[in-house]
């Protein structure tokens, strides 16, 4: 029997589009800047622990079939999670991740300059130009809070939550390619583009 891969559960497309992502709802705490509205239901699942929960499955699969407009922020995640985890396979010591992470979400804040419609860019097809220049801004504040909220909560469920010993099973997937690409080529180019 065919496996299935695991889609987002934020597929009402009731949420403010941005360059053709949606604007969902995340467990954060305001913040001057924040794009993403603050999830009611703090203890409910967001896109983020929808990502990180399916993270290993879906690195299994050459296919990810999009099924509503949130499945590009599954894809878009699982992408810079896997960026996260091949930074953590280099030095697994909790001292050195916390550290590194902090350098990494630094360069890729100063460096990441999303254009959607980019061909660079692995979700260039399921893209929407951006009207002006202030919803391109949106778009790359959203995948910045992203990006941030992401990384301290994969280093808290690693570290803080089961103890080093799952780090190893994460780190197994450190070398698989999700679809075939990879977010830190892709940042590299877009950086060395801009």
């Amino acid at each position: 029997r065919k496996m299935a891969t695991y889609h987002s559960s934020f597929n009402d497309n009731s949420y403010e589009m941005c360059c053709g992502f949606p604007i969902l709802p995340i467990k954060c705490k305001p913040a001057p800047g924040n794009v993403a509205p603050m999830m009611p239901d703090q203890s409910a699942k967001d896109i983020i622990d929808e990502t990180i929960e399916f993270w290993r499955a879906n690195m299994l699969f050459k296919n990810y079939p999009i099924k509503s407009p949130a499945d590009k922020v599954i894809v878009y995640l699982t992408l810079w999670v896997q960026r996260l985890i091949g930074m953590i396979a280099q030095k697994p010591d909790k001292v050195d991740v916390d550290k590194n992470m902090f350098k990494l979400i630094k360069e890729e804040n100063k460096n990441m300059n999303v254009n959607p419609v980019d061909p660079k860019f692995p979700l260039n097809n399921f893209s929407e130009k951006p009207k002006n220049a202030a919803e391109a801004n949106k778009l790359n504040d959203y995948f910045k809070q992203l990006r941030e909220e992401t990384a301290l909560r994969l280093v808290d469920k690693l570290y803080n939550q089961h103890g080093p010993m799952d780090v190893k099973f994460w780190l197994a997937y450190r070398r698989k390619k999700f679809l075939g690409m990879k977010l830190q080529q892709l940042l590299t180019r877009l950086s060395d583009s801009s």
